[in-house]
Formats: C-alpha cells, sequence, structure tokens
C-alpha cells in the first residue's frame, strides 16, 4: 500500500517524511521541483509483536511495512503547477495532507497566515479541482462519441455528470456511495478526492491546541485528523535508544506520535495484520479487512493460496492469555479453519497446503 505525504509548501512535509521512514534528508526552505519525490518505507509498530518476539526468542523479527512518498508543495497562486504535482497522487491508495500550524519568522506561510480550516479547505479544493478537469473531459468525450453514432453507455455518462455536479456543490468524491457497477465503470479513473485523507497538523514544539473544532470538520468515514510537531518526531528518530525514551518520559508520552500517524493510515486504508510465529521468525502480514484465509495464504506464497488444505487459528487474544500454543492445544482453542474463513486482525495462523 502506498500513502503521499501531499500540502503546501513550506508546511513541514519532508520533515514528517524523515520522522515516519528514519531518513535523513536535507530540508529545503525554497521551492522545490515538481518532479522532485521522495520515497521511503514507513515501519508499522505493533506492540503484539514485540510481546510475540519476547517470547519465541525469533531470529528474525518482521514488522508490517507502508510505502510513504513526499511529494513538492503546492503553491497557492500556482493552479497548473499544483496539477502536475498532484498528478502523482494517483498511484497513492491514501493522502496525507500537511497543515502548517507552527510560527517561523524565518520562513513565511505560504498564504500569509496561520488558518487550519483556511488550508484544510484549500487543498480539498486542489483535489476537486483536478477531478473536476476529470470528469469534464470524460463527459464531453461521451457527448461527442454519442453525436457521432458511437456507442457509449447512458448509465457511464449519467454517473460522470454525478460525479461533477458533486464535485462542483464543493463536496469530494468519497462522500459519494457507489453500487458495484459503478465501482466497474469508475475502476480504470483515479479521482484524487476519492481517496482517503488524513489532515495532519503540524505544531510548533510547544503548541497545544484544541483540536475539537477541527475533528468536526471531517464529516466522513474515510478522512481523518491528526495533530503533531513534525520538527519533534523527526529528532526522536536521531536519538539512541535510550536517549529517545528518556526524551520521551519527558515528554509525557509513551511512544512517537508518528507510529500513531502510521497506524491510523494503515487502518483508514482498510488494512489488518495477522501473524506467523516460531523461532525462525515472527512477523506480521498486511491484509484487508474482510480477507479469507485463502487470500491471507497467499500473502506468503502463491503456493499456499492455490493448495490451501486448512488453516490453523488461534486469536492473539487467546495466546496470551493462555500462555502458549501447548496450552491453547489442550484447551481446544487451537481452530482448524477452511478457505471461506474470514481473518480477523491478530489472528496467529499456520497453514496446511499441498501443491
Amino acid at each position: 500500500m502506498k500513502v503521499a505525504i501531499s500540502g503546501f509548501e513550506k508546511t513541514g512535509k519532508t520533515t514528517l517524511f524523515c520522522a515516519v521512514t528514519g531518513l535523513n534528508l536535507n530540508i529545503s526552505y525554497g521551492q522545490t521541483s515538481e518532479n522532485e519525490i521522495n520515497e521511503g518505507i514507513a515501519v508499522v509498530y505493533d506492540e503484539r509483536i514485540n510481546t510475540l518476539s519476547e517470547i519465541f526468542k525469533p531470529k528474525k523479527t518482521t514488522y508490517a511495512v507502508i510505502d510513504y512518498k513526499d511529494l513538492p508543495g503546492l503553491n497557492p497562486n500556482d493552479s497548473k503547477r499544483n496539477q502536475k504535482i498532484l498528478d502523482n497522487l494517483k498511484d497513492s491508495d491514501l493522502v496525507i495532507n500537511v497543515i502548517r500550524a507552527f510560527e517561523d519568522s524565518f520562513t513565511v506561510h505560504p498564504f500569509g497566515t496561520i488558518n487550519i480550516e483556511r488550508d484544510m479547505k484549500s487543498f480539498e479544493s486542489e483535489l476537486q479541482l483536478v477531478d473536476m478537469i476529470l470528469a469534464e473531459k470524460r463527459i464531453e468525450r461521451i457527448e461527442n462519441n454519442i453525436k457521432r453514432g458511437i456507442k457509449e453507455k447512458e448509465e457511464e455518462l449519467t454517473l460522470f455528470k454525478k460525479i461533477y455536479e458533486h464535485l462542483n456543490n464543493d463536496l469530494p468524491v468519497r462522500t459519494l456511495e457507489f453500487n458495484e457497477e459503478e465501482k466497474k465503470i469508475l475502476s480504470p479513473y483515479k479521482f484524487l478526492s476519492a481517496k482517503p485523507l488524513i489532515h495532519l497538523i503540524n505544531l510548533g514544539e510547544k503548541d497545544v491546541i484544541d483540536t475539537v473544532r477541527y475533528k468536526n470538520m471531517i464529516k466522513d468515514k474515510h478522512s481523518d485528523l491528526i495533530y503533531l510537531s513534525a520538527k519533534i518526531e523527526k529528532e526522536l528518530t536521531e536519538l539512541p535508544e535510550n536517549e529517545r525514551i528518556n526524551f520521551l518520559n519527558e515528554l509525557g508520552i509513551t511512544e512517537p506520535a508518528s507510529y500513531k500517524l502510521v497506524r491510523a493510515s494503515y487502518s483508514l486504508l482498510g488494512l489488518i495484520s495477522y501473524f506467523t510465529v516460531g523461532e525462525d521468525e515472527v512477523r506480521a502480514w498486511t491484509i484487508k479487512k474482510g480477507a479469507n484465509a485463502k487470500e491471507a495464504g497467499g500473502k506468503i506464497h502463491s503456493d499456499i493460496e492455490r493448495g490451501f488444505i486448512r488453516a490453523e487459528v488461534v486469536s492473539y487474544e487467546d495466546f496470551i492469555k493462555h500462555g502458549g500454543l501447548k496450552k491453547i492445544k489442550e484447551l481446544g482453542l487451537l481452530r482448524l479453519e477452511g478457505k471461506d474463513y474470514i481473518v480477523n486482525d491478530g489472528d496467529i495462523m499456520n497453514f496446511r497446503f499441498n501443491v
């Protein structure tokens, strides 16, 4: 799964990207090239993996990961450049919009002043503008084909007109409901405002803000709001382990906020983890919520999916509660599940297959 970090210029996007991925990039305070994109991987830290690793003491521990990319900043006065930059969002599964809430006398805010509500709406408008152009072009093409006698589906024309009208009312595509046939029609088209969206408020180092009123602006189930200080998060990644723990203790928090952002990305994408365990490796595997046992096995290897017989399954909670596999088997809590079993977040699984 791919997540894009976007937003206007001078909001701290690259600093956030470094905090999330652990990379140490030079931070540019001027306008960057529209083609300058940073890419990296973020670990989805999961305490359950840590606990299982303490029990099994494996040779290798593998967390789930998400691909992140850092896009150039948008300019409030350059829609043409913005559209070229936003074109890079098309292959992303989720978008993070970084909103500046910190003061910096050396770096002028792109809009001149700090206004979270304005910046949130402005970014949404940029996405919707790109989508309106896409919908308008598709409508024109269908109507021209019909005039020339080329057969087109009326339901497709109706659908794109519905989307255009929705966008014209200043509403993102993700707030529309589509039936299965409509989803099939739309599958080749990458509407940017259809993507899940996290608005990230990038705070000053000493700022504490009341985010309740901003959370109330999030009116759909496919968007979220998170706040943190990207500068502090980046500094945390640069500290040795013992100093990082001391720094967190001084701040009165248990983990970096960037961990929560990664997990929020994971959740908003509709992803869950199941685990495989043993002396060789304890590992988290990423699947879509609602995936069945056969599909889950295919994440490990296509042979498992092709030759699936049964899956041995125990919940993480039962495993921890009863102290390991031996007791789990004695209590009959290790279940044999078929290919249609819907995997739950935290299931510990072992697959039986034959190719």
